[in-house]
Order: structure tokens, then C-alpha cells, then sequence
């Protein structure tokens, strides 16, 4: 959910997001620098903005603007900080997919808040694939 704003701009803007993929494979910009290129925002701002719509609750409107950057949140931050590592780790590890692919390095004040260590990210890079073939397997019975 909290990357619901890259929902709404691939589905309004194929074209856009077409030329920002092109982009990121030359430039050495970072992502949301691309965004604010191609849309004037970034999809983070959308998915505030839809969050706040639907009368999201407050702490899930935080994680869906400040994810990417845990830096920037004040009020939620352990809550985003967790979200944060976790949309990271699963990128890295080869789950899930994310247009923005590894361009964004895990925030070290994130995990320094949910107190998890440089060996405790090397371990779940490690469990995380076979806890991924774990549920799809209960996923398919």
C-alpha cells in the first residue's frame, strides 16, 4: 500500500513512466528526482494525498509519504523506519519488484530506530528467499 501513488501514475501516465524507466537506466539521478522531472511530484506526495482521501489513518498517511526517506519523519518513526528497511530488504533479497529498483540504499538512522544491525540485515538477505518459497508453497496447496 504504501507505494499505491506509482499504482496511480503508471496508470494514468504509461507514457511518462515509460520515459522515466529509459531514464534511470543512463542517469544517475535518483528516482524521485525523476519523478519530479516527469510529473512535477513524486509518488510518494500521491500516495499522501489518496491516503488522505480515503480517510486513511494518520500513521499509514506517514509510511506512504515518508518511506523512501525515514529521515524526513518526525511523528511515526519507527513505524516508517520499519516499512522502510522491510520494502528494502525484500527489493534487494529479489522480492516483490519495484520500479525504482536498488537505487535507494537502506537509511543506516532507520535501522539505527528499530535496532537492527548491519549482520541482521545480511541474515535476512539470506532467510528471506526461503521464506518466500515457504508461502508460496501454502499459497499453492
Amino acid at each position: 500500500m504504501h507505494n499505491i501513488g506509482k499504482v496511480i501514475l503508471a496508470d494514468f501516465f504509461p507514457a511518462a513512466i515509460a520515459n522515466l524507466r529509459e531514464e534511470l537506466k543512463t542517469h544517475s539521478v535518483s528516482f524521485e528526482e525523476l519523478e519530479r522531472k516527469h510529473f512535477g511530484y513524486s509518488h510518494e506526495e500521491v500516495s499522501e494525498k489518496l491516503l488522505e482521501k480515503w480517510n486513511f489513518p494518520k500513521e499509514l498517511i506517514h509510511v506512504s509519504r515518508n518511506y523512501s526517506q525515514p529521515e524526513n519523519e518526525k511523528e511515526f518513526q519507527e513505524l516508517v523506519s520499519v516499512v522502510h528497511v522491510a520494502h528494502s530488504i525484500s527489493i534487494a533479497a529479489g522480492v516483490g519488484i519495484d520500479i525504482a529498483g536498488l537505487s535507494t540504499p537502506i537509511s543506516n538512522k532507520a535501522l539505527q530506530i528499530i535496532g537492527i544491525t548491519d549482520s541482521d540485515v545480511q541474515m535476512y538477505y539470506t532467510v528471506l528467499p526461503e521464506i518466500h518459497k515457504h508461502i508460496r508453497e501454502l499459497i499453492q496447496a
